[in-house]
């Protein structure tokens, strides 16, 4: 099972002044040593916008087959 919380930020905090910390944060993570035979650590959504950069790099986006053939079929 999962959890979820919602909050509304400004509630408690300035969202500039949370995201600056939160951007602090995530790159004090990335800069941390790997564990023995690790690779580098990443934070949630690292890995996503990776492939987003290197699709927009390509001028392409990666599509699922089942999905680009289903695309086809709508197209048609």
């Amino acid at each position: 099972g999962g959890l979820v919380v919602a909050v509304d930020l400004v509630t408690f905090t300035d969202p500039a002044a949370f995201k600056q910390q939160i951007t602090a944060l995530c790159a004090d993570i990335r800069q941390q040593a790997p564990a023995e035979g690790g690779g580098p650590l990443t934070v949630p959504g690292d890995r996503g916008n990776a492939k987003i950069r290197a699709a927009l790099e390509r001028g392409m986006a990666d599509v699922d087959d089942a999905l680009l053939a289903r695309l086809k079929t709508l197209a048609a």
